[in-house]
């Protein structure tokens, strides 16, 4: 992402791998120009195996991401097909729900 004020934040973050903690989780502590720490942890991140998303979540975020390109309405169109694509004889329907 280009965009000045993300590039500007990114400049601030020091990231480092920790591997004595689980892959999905996260240790992470924010240092502020007052001099103040704010410390969070993670054991299991959203989405994970151990805290999944919810269908409601799982489709709120797809939506997010899709909407944009193809349109709620074809999104919607899209999330049904994926929840029935068991009782699909093929893929053809889905691959062209999925096309811009």
């Amino acid at each position: 992402m280009a965009r000045e004020d993300v590039v500007a934040l990114r400049r601030k973050v020091n990231a480092t791998v920790d591997k004595s903690i689980a892959e999905d989780a996260v240790d992470i502590t924010v240092f502020l120009k007052d001099g103040k720490q704010t410390h969070l942890r993670v054991d299991h991140a959203i989405g994970s195996l151990k805290r999944p998303l919810s269908d409601a979540d799982l489709e709120a975020k797809f939506h997010s991401l899709a909407d944009p390109v193809i349109g709620a309405e074809k999104a919607r169109a899209l999330i049904e097909q994926c929840w029935s694509l068991s009782k699909a004889k093929d893929v053809t329907a889905l691959v062209a729900a999925a096309r811009p």
